[in-house]
């Protein structure tokens, strides 16, 4: 899912003095990286970004009651399942014997007896970050933001994108280096990366 729209995009190069011909080839190259940094993103922040059914398994450690699902905030849950033999024919959970932190997808096991095991916890739910691009710009606006300045950045880089460093008698050509996440941009990102625990 994309995290923002390309007349966001286009709306903040054009502010900063980049002319974008309506249906050219920018604009086929900014919504391609559009989608490339929302994948990048999502993977980075550890967590799903569309809002959807979810199946996830778990393996449970001598002693684990903490579980953080990777979809959130949640909005229902069909079944939890503690079943060592993975068939899911038993070992459903009843809601009162578990609490699911909605907003941080952490879900703490308390009143129902856990076995080690490779596996053996399914929890099947709804939930992510937001069911298309308009609701997550709205939902997480720092974010959506985040995207717009790393794609425009990428974008006005795109020229330079391989050059090396070469010195001559003439002049220089000065390699730019890797085009990274900027520091602003992973800022904005780490607050709400998902930290596994457990």
């Amino acid at each position: 899912m994309d995290m923002t729209t390309l007349a966001r995009v286009k709306k903040h190069l054009e502010g900063k003095g980049t002319t974008m011909t309506s249906g050219g080839d920018g604009e086929t190259l900014l919504s391609a990286l559009i989608s490339l940094y929302s994948t990048t993103f999502e993977r980075y922040l550890n967590r799903t970004a569309l809002a959807a059914s979810t199946t996830e398994y778990f393996s449970v450690y001598p002693g684990q009651r903490v579980f953080q699902l990777a979809a959130y905030p949640v909005t229902a849950v069909t079944s939890i399942y503690h079943d060592l033999s993975r068939e899911w024919t038993s070992g459903e959970i009843d809601s009162d014997n578990y609490y699911l932190e909605t907003e941080t997808g952490l879900l703490t096991i308390d009143g129902h007896g856990m076995f080690p095991g490779a596996g053996s916890l399914r929890a099947i739910y709804t939930g992510g970050m937001a069911a298309d691009a308009a609701a997550f710009i709205a939902a997480f606006p720092e974010i959506a933001d985040a995207c717009d300045l790393q794609v425009a950045y990428h974008y006005s880089r795109s020229k330079s994108i391989g050059s090396t460093s070469v010195t001559g008698r003439d002049g220089s050509v000065t390699h730019e280096g890797a085009i990274n996440l900027l520091t602003m941009v992973r800022s904005a990102l780490n607050a709400h990366r998902r930290l596994i625990v457990g």
